[in-house]
C-alpha cells in the first residue's frame, strides 16, 4: 500500500499543479483582453438585446473576477457584476 501511495502522490501532485499553471494562464489571458472582450460583448448586447447576450457578459465579467487579485478593484468589479446579473434577471426573468 505504501508504494502504491508513493507512486501516486507525486502524479496527483503533478496533474494539480498543471492544472492550477492552465488556470494561471488562462486567468492571464483573460486579464490581458478583459476590456476588448467586455467592449465585443456589450456591443454584440447593444445590438441583439437578447438573454443569451446579457448572460454573456455577466458569464465574462464572472471570469473577470474570479482572476482579479482581491483588492478594490475586484470589490468594485463585484458590485458590478451583482448589478448585470440583476439586470439580466429583471430584463429577462
Amino acid at each position: 500500500m505504501k508504494k502504491l501511495l508513493t507512486i501516486l502522490v507525486p502524479i496527483c501532485i503533478f496533474i494539480g499543479c498543471e492544472d492550477e499553471a492552465k488556470e494561471a494562464t488562462a486567468c492571464a489571458d483573460i486579464l490581458a483582453n478583459m476590456e476588448a472582450n467586455l467592449d465585443a460583448a456589450n456591443a454584440k448586447f447593444e445590438n441583439d438585446p437578447t438573454k443569451e447576450n446579457c448572460d454573456a457578459i455577466a458569464k465574462l465579467a464572472q471570469e473577470i473576477y474570479d482572476c482579479m487579485p482581491a483588492g478594490p478593484d475586484k470589490d468594485e468589479l463585484k458590485e458590478g457584476l451583482d448589478s448585470i446579473k440583476a439586470s439580466c434577471s429583471s430584463l429577462f426573468g
